[in-house]
């Protein structure tokens, strides 16, 4: 009888680690998925982030480009401004007003 009880209690004992086994692999998959996913995510992230900084650059050489604009516009409208002034003066003598007025020497 005592050797039937222990190798019941070997049985038991064998299928409870045996169940441990199985629950440990189960979580070591599970685990194995979230790191999987977790790499995935940090994938895109990293590749998120070299997009952003690729766009800040793009959006820093705009800005440069429409400051460079407005400033040509601005010196556009002044020298309109100058032409109109020119045209409206009933004293104008030929060109050379608007060679002066552009630094343009005769």
């Amino acid at each position: 009888m005592q050797l039937n009880d222990e190798v019941q209690a070997l049985v038991r004992n064998l299928k409870s680690k045996d169940q441990n086994v199985q629950e440990s692999s189960v979580k070591i998959e599970l685990m194995e998925r979230r790191m999987e996913t977790v790499k995935k995510q940090a994938d895109t992230i990293n590749d998120l982030e070299v997009e952003l900084s690729k766009a800040r650059r793009q959006e820093r050489s705009y800005e440069e480009a429409i400051d460079q604009l407005q400033h040509d516009l601005d010196a556009l409208e002044q020298d309109n401004m100058k032409l109109k002034a020119l045209a409206n003066n009933p004293e104008r003598q030929g060109l050379t007003p608007l060679f002066e007025l552009f630094g343009i020497g005769v």
